[in-house]
């Protein structure tokens, strides 16, 4: 996989969306959260993702600078609809509104319904923990097609919903987590179709209902397991608590509907909490630190190795990606590079700097 400087993958991504026909102010968005995702190791929600979009802009499906519209506000809250706009674009703006909400009224939630595919959760709780706040964020796409059977069956009646939390640490800092409540993310499903190799048992179940090692398998009738492994209980009843606050709360529905627009159709929930509606900023951050180190002090159970504090392993990737460079796969940079050149700004791609893994 070719190494890029992150600093050179941004404004590339912007060039590519602008040309595509989506606002510069947007383009700026939704690029940073790819960029982002991509220092954060997740290569499948940075550029991958992204070279999935520009086709349903022709579709009509996503609709670049459509308005958010706030359909219902109280002094707490927002009802937003985003008409099909990139879910960067959306849940980004949402974000900062209920900062702005929570630092007078000190706490906020606002439910987001027609936002396409938003990417990294922890990008948009992080924007909250960085201003000092406590956050939560929880998406499903809402209309399907549904991967994941509940445990105990085994066909299909849920989305593998993601959720995050971050909470301020040290100045400018977060611990946090960006999680799905399914065994894995679609995307990793997908890379091993890409690449052709088999992924690992506990991923997924046929159409029988039977483990299996093949990604194909999804695609032919299988469904993703939840969270949990042998305890997969849990990872059913919070995909089933997600999906209801995202698409029952938002008015998006819960039920399959293939007809409507595919790829994912976010329904979202937020919250937002003001530290210091509880206690001072700064005495909770020192207290989280202290915490921090308490709980990393344990010995590890392998010689040689150690326990992290939630969100560390990110922090640590993104800052040796910030030094030595972002990877994207090379699949996707060369169809990355075929989309600049029809667009007419393949010269402002980026020059590799090396190689990864």
């Amino acid at each position: 996989m070719p190494l890029f400087r992150p600093e050179d993958v941004e404004p590339f991504s912007i060039e590519i969306l602008v040309a595509s026909g989506v606002p510069r102010e947007d383009a700026a968005i939704i690029a940073q959260h790819s960029v982002a995702s991509l220092l954060s190791g997740e290569q499948l929600h940075g550029m991958d993702l992204g070279t999935s979009y520009l086709p349903l802009i022709k579709e009509g499906i996503l609709i670049p600078g459509a308005p958010l519209e706030i359909v219902k506000e109280t002094p707490t809250t927002l009802m937003v609809d985003g008409h099909f706009n990139f879910g960067h674009v959306v849940s980004h703006h949402v974000m900062n509104k209920l900062i702005d909400k929570a630092s007078t009224s000190f706490v906020a939630a606002a439910s987001i319904r027609n936002q396409t595919h938003v990417g990294c959760l922890i990008d948009y709780t992080s924007m909250a923990a960085r201003a000092g706040m406590i956050a939560i964020m929880m998406t499903d796409g809402a209309w399907g097609p549904k991967l994941m059977a509940p445990y105990g069956g085994r066909e299909r009646r849920l989305g593998i919903n993601p959720w995050s939390m971050a909470m301020p640490n040290e100045e400018n800092g977060y611990v946090g987590f960006d999680m799905t409540s399914g065994a894995v993310s679609l995307t990793k499903i997908r890379r091993g179709v890409d690449e052709g190799r088999p992924i690992p048992e506990g991923w997924i179940i046929d159409a029988d209902g039977k483990p299996t090692t093949d990604p194909n398998d999804l695609a032919a009738g299988g469904s993703v397991l939840p969270l949990g492994g042998p305890q997969a209980h849990k990872g059913y009843v919070l995909s089933f608590m997600i999906e209801a606050m995202a698409d029952v709360l938002s008015g998006m529905g819960f039920r399959e509907d293939l007809s409507r627009p595919w790829p994912i159709i976010d329904g979202c929930f937020m919250a937002v909490f003001n530290v210091e509606a509880f206690r001072p900023l700064a005495d909770f951050r020192r207290e989280l630190g202290e915490m921090t180190e308490y709980v990393a002090s344990s010995k590890p159970a392998v010689e040689g190795d150690r326990v992290y504090y939630p969100g560390e392993r990110s922090k640590l990737t993104r800052e040796k990606k910030q030094r030595d460079g972002v990877e994207i796969p090379q699949d996707v940079w060369e169809t990355l590079l075929e989309i600049a050149s029809g667009l007419g700004v393949e010269r402002f791609a980026p020059v590799a700097v090396g190689a990864g893994r």
